[in-house]
């Protein structure tokens, strides 16, 4: 009786495994269209201000021999960008292993601002992370990336004169691509004004902007490693991947 049971449990965990293998054909799947969608929910981009903890012109431990004034009009917060997305195991289909190398993840901010040619029109921000050893244990994975304080002054509140970051920081477009082995696998749309499902719109309007030189801006979005939260909650977040030069 009892093995006639164990044998019904075991079809059925190994039928829905197989069906939750053949339901993504990628490890990483992007983002559905429907907000409706089951795995909705599992895609994030979420981007604030915020303040490195302890960092101030007056804190009494940095090394400073006098009191240095801030550059006029220069802001001192950073934009936060947390990305989450869902990896998804490959079951006994064995597409893909259980721990992902070889994942780049790539954000861009679509803003109001000023090109290389100084002319005010929209530009692309760009920054981009080679992640390491991503577990696919069909749970959430996240992500993080800063805009530094010289980018915010410099490309976006450079044309205000009092700019309200928390606004800003809610309303300009975000597109992460998710590459594995150097393929675009998965892509995430934040916008507040366009919803995902006309994702196709925004793909086309980053990859217009992209093709312009003089629109798009490299490596000006920092990951974690290059900013003062190098070393803080690195259980939350993917690893980096180490290059074999020693670059990142």
């Amino acid at each position: 009786m009892w093995n006639k049971i164990e044998l019904i449990l075991v079809l059925s965990v190994s039928f829905m495994t197989a069906l939750c293998a053949l339901e993504h054909d990628s490890p990483i799947p992007p983002q559905p269209g429907d907000k409706r969608a089951k795995d909705f929910s599992k895609y994030l981009i979420h981007v604030r201000p915020t303040l490195p903890a302890s960092v101030t012109n007056d804190d009494p431990l940095t090394p400073y021999t006098e009191k240095i004034k801030p550059t006029r009009g220069a802001i001192a917060e950073w934009f936060f960008i947390h990305i989450r997305f869902p990896v998804y195991s490959a079951g006994k289909s064995g597409a893909w292993p259980d721990w992902l190398d070889d994942v780049e993840v790539r954000v861009e901010v679509c803003i109001p601002g000023r090109n290389k040619k100084g002319q005010t029109t929209y530009v692309v921000l760009h920054g981009r992370q080679k992640l390491n050893s991503i577990y696919a244990n069909d749970e959430t994975h996240n992500v993080r990336f800063f805009i530094p304080p010289y980018a915010i002054f410099r490309y976006i509140v450079g044309l205000q004169e009092k700019p309200d970051l928390k606004k800003l920081a809610e309303e300009f477009p975000v597109l992460v691509t998710i590459f594995w082995r150097e393929k675009p696998i998965s892509y995430i749309v934040r916008s507040k004004e366009v919803d995902p499902a006309k994702r196709s719109l925004y793909l086309s309007l980053f990859e217009k902007l992209r093709d312009s030189k003089s629109n798009y801006y490299d490596n000006v979005i920092l990951p974690a490693e290059y900013t003062p939260w190098a070393e803080r909650d690195l259980e939350r977040f993917e690893s980096m991947k180490i290059e074999k030069n020693g670059s990142r």
